[in-house]
């Protein structure tokens, strides 16, 4: 597991309209080798996760990581299976591109298995099939930043209205042994050091904060289905790292996190009570215009 300290800064990177020639100019700028996402070069999931951000970084595209392995580095208990990253919704079509680019074609099945079916709530419309040795295959995704009601302060020039903090992580892009640690000094994306990268990563507080705003404000088919945001908190609750007490900075969540996800207070009243003190406090600020990612 990784240690959590105070947030660094990101790199501020600007976009133009997708052009197929600028990016493969952008993957091979200064003579860098572009990367080839192979999980046999780049071993899942840490390794592939830093490979796929070195391409969106190279391809001028902010990216934090999201999913199971933010998930398990955080403290929940389960194997990374569906790893990801969340993406300006502008550059959506660019990162695809990027990433496809790279050697890893969008998986367009309608399998139950793949959780393509965009009438589904089991829906992950954008994902890639990561083939494996040994075992089922894995799948990325790529998830842009008005899912998640842009929340993800992906790039520091745009709006952060829950004051989400986070680490840059370096992790290696071929060696599986290698500890991944801070580098929150790190100020560029694009990494001179050819064995690892820097990812961006939520700090357990501020994941936690993010879940709890997504569950009570996100449209209903938003909120996932078997692994909900509510599901994924109460399994965080008792193995996050490092452990609480978090401030969120807010009293209807400090209230929401430690009545109902450390107290165990489920009942519908309670619960229901809870909900609408987070939608009088966030509501306008999290859903209002002026967070709208444009």
């Amino acid at each position: 597991m990784i240690s959590v300290s105070p947030p660094g800064v990101l790199h501020t990177s600007h976009f133009n309209a997708f052009n197929v020639a600028q990016v493969l100019s952008e993957l091979s700028h200064e003579g860098r080798k572009s990367i080839h996402l192979s999980p046999l070069e780049h071993p899942w999931p840490v390794c592939f996760t830093a490979a796929v951000s070195k391409v969106l970084d190279e391809a001028g595209i902010p990216n934090f990581v999201w999913g199971d392995l933010l998930n398990a580095w955080r403290g929940n208990p389960h194997i990374p299976n569906i790893c990801g990253f969340v993406v300006p919704t502008e550059g959506i079509q660019k990162a695809i591109d990027a990433i496809a680019m790279a050697g890893l074609p969008v998986c367009s099945c309608e399998s139950f298995e793949h959780l393509s079916n965009p009438e589904s709530l089991l829906s992950l419309p954008i994902h890639f099939c990561v083939p494996q040795e040994y075992g089922r295959n894995v799948l990325l995704f790529l998830c842009p930043n008005d899912v998640l009601l842009n929340l993800i302060p992906l790039t520091s020039a745009r709006a952060n209205p829950a004051s989400l903090q986070y680490d840059r992580i370096r992790l290696s892009l071929h060696n599986e042994l290698y500890f991944s640690q801070n580098d929150n000094n790190a100020v560029d994306p694009i990494s001179s050091v050819k064995t690892t990268h820097v990812t961006n990563v939520l700090t357990t507080a501020s994941l936690i904060k993010a879940w709890l705003l997504l569950d009570v404000l996100s449209a209903p088919h938003r909120v996932g289905f078997a692994y909900t945001y509510s599901f994924l908190l109460h399994l965080m609750a008792p193995h996050a790292i490092p452990e609480g007490p978090y401030d969120f900075e807010s009293k209807s969540l400090q209230t929401m996190w430690e009545k109902v996800y450390i107290g165990g207070d489920w009942s519908p009243e309670t619960f229901e009570s809870l909900q609408n003190e987070v939608r009088l406090e966030w509501e306008d600020l999290i859903l209002g215009k002026d967070n709208r990612d444009e």
